[in-house]
């Protein structure tokens, strides 16, 4: 899963330290990597047990094709501030 970009750990942090506990509703978008989906869901299952994962979709033409296979992006939003 760590082809190019950030690995696990690293994603892990930045979740922990920009989610602050706030997250509670959760999207994942993916060109061409199903498998990393279900880790990225598994990776905030654990970390945010309490989020809803409500969308997982893939990514749009111009965002996959500058980013190429295997991209994941991970969006949520917090319900307060």
């Amino acid at each position: 899963m760590d082809r190019v970009g950030i690995g696990p750990e690293r994603r892990r942090q930045q979740l922990r330290k920009y989610s602050k506990g706030m997250i509670q509703r959760v999207g994942i978008a993916h060109a061409q990597a199903p498998e990393r989906v279900t880790a990225l869901e598994k990776m905030v299952r654990e970390l945010r047990p309490q989020a809803e994962i409500e969308h997982v979709t893939t990514l749009g033409a111009v965002v996959g094709t500058h980013a190429g296979p295997g991209t994941v992006g991970l969006f949520w939003f917090a319900d307060a501030y």
